[in-house]
């Protein structure tokens, strides 16, 4: 059994946790109480009906608050939080405990200096709440908890199944499930490292904002909150050159789609600047009308200086 620490996203929070997972950091703006180790499970999740304190409206209720049973009673907020389905769920693996940090990461006055670091490992939607379909009831109940606790940020689920991890695929168990064997953590992550990534994505995204607040892929002009600093070639593939060259190894995405359908390669930039379907990604051709509108558009950040950079992506996803 692994350790997690669940944290519930509220909706006015999602703009901040892709931040957060462009960056590697996720922050509080209080002291954590929640135990946290190198090597901990991280779970992010929101978007379900009712909110973790399953208020609803009348219709939906006795006297419009929780939800309605099979017999016609008012269930409890926890009875009611596990018939509901997580609109998104995000996995991730810390690579640091607790620290305190005070570099701006996000937009706003307050600095969330209580942070940690984190790699992600999967995304997955329409998760399941309703106990050992998805998630333990253990698991399922410190996300609803991690919201109750006075702003505490995250609940600890310390008997966390890490094999249940990998039963979550579109919200179904996988086939291969039964056969998978959780691998433990390998990494031997120094944290003075990773302080310095971090300080440079700081600087790399500053640069890029001030040249412009544009997404490089839509055209886009949206607020800095929306927008990450997007590596074009793959980081862990950069030269140190490579990755000092800040100016050109990357360009402003949008966490509205963008950021994600280039770095999964389902849009590729041609020698020519141009935005152009992947024609070796299946998933691309199958969902083409959804970003057909970014296709032939010519990326902004597409130079004679970033045209080598391009041209690995697009090679990398063949």
């Amino acid at each position: 059994m692994a350790s997690a620490l669940a944290i519930h996203v509220g909706q006015t929070m999602i703009a901040n946790l892709e931040i957060a997972i462009a960056n590697g950091t996720w922050g509080c703006p209080g002291p954590q109480n929640a135990r946290l180790a190198v090597g901990d499970y991280v779970l992010f999740g929101g978007g379900v009906p009712g909110g973790p304190r399953q208020s609803f409206g009348p219709r939906q209720s006795l006297s419009g608050g929780r939800a309605i049973g099979p017999n016609g009673t008012e269930l409890s907020a926890a009875e009611s939080w596990m018939t509901q389905t997580a609109s998104f769920l995000v996995l991730c693996r810390s690579t640091s405990s607790w620290y305190e940090e005070e570099t701006p990461i996000w937009e706003g006055p307050t600095t969330y200096k209580y942070r940690f670091d984190f790699e992600l490992v999967e995304r997955f939607n329409e998760v399941s709440l309703t106990p050992n379909l998805n998630l333990s009831s253990e698991a399922s109940r410190s996300l609803q908890l991690s919201s109750l606790g006075g702003g505490k940020g995250g609940h600890q689920c310390k008997n966390f199944d890490a094999e249940g991890l990998f039963f979550l695929k579109g919200g179904v168990i996988s086939e291969v499930a039964e056969n998978f064997e959780p691998v433990p953590f390998q990494g031997n992550l120094d944290v003075h490292v990773m302080r310095a990534a971090r300080a440079e994505q700081y600087e790399l995204r500053t640069r890029l904002l001030n040249k412009n607040k544009q997404c490089s892929l839509c055209g886009r002009t949206l607020p800095s909150n929306l927008l990450v600093a997007a590596h074009i070639k793959k980081r862990s593939e950069c030269s140190n050159r490579e990755k000092r060259d800040l100016d050109n190894i990357a360009m402003l995405a949008c966490v509205l789609g963008c950021d994600a359908l280039f770095e999964h390669g389902y849009i590729v930039v041609n020698e020519n600047g141009f935005i152009k379907l992947n024609p070796f990604s299946e998933t691309a051709k199958q969902y083409e009308p959804l970003f057909s509108h970014l296709v032939g558009r010519h990326c902004l950040a597409h130079t004679q200086f970033s045209k080598d950079y391009f041209s690995w992506h697009r090679k990398a996803h063949k």
